[in-house]
């Protein structure tokens, strides 16, 4: 061994506490690593659940809302069903109140008549 030499058992030793330092690196940088893994999956995953949920919450929004039309269409067609009868009962009676239009002009004409023969009668009594 020289006195300006290194001993074989330091550089030993050395090499030891290098072999420690790199082994502790890459235990870090591995720990970083899978730190940064697990950060960039639980965003992803909040991110699809996050959009799952959306999905979700706007299919129960639609379902709702279909409802709601369906029961507004069937309201609308029982008023419609409704519009639809007040009209025939208005037909008819409209249809009803020609009839006794035109029976009252037949008995007018009718009741014309008589008058007229009555007329008659009565100038040939008197001639």
């Amino acid at each position: 061994m020289s006195a300006g030499g290194v001993s074989l058992s330091q550089l030993y030793h050395m090499h030891e506490k290098k072999q420690e330092r790199v082994r502790d690196d890459i235990e870090k940088t591995r720990r970083t690593v899978i730190a940064d893994v697990e950060r960039v999956t639980e965003g992803l995953v909040e991110d699809v659940n996050g959009g799952a949920a959306k999905i979700f919450l706007n299919q129960r929004v639609i379902e709702k809302e279909s409802r709601q039309l369906d029961a507004q269409c069937s309201k609308l067609n029982k008023q419609s069903e409704q519009w639809m009868r007040l009209l025939d009962g208005f037909n008819d009676a409209l249809k009803e109140v020609g009839d006794v239009e035109n029976w009252s002009r037949v008995i007018e004409n009718d009741m014309k008549d008589v008058v007229q023969i009555l007329e008659f009668v009565h100038k040939q009594q008197y001639i």
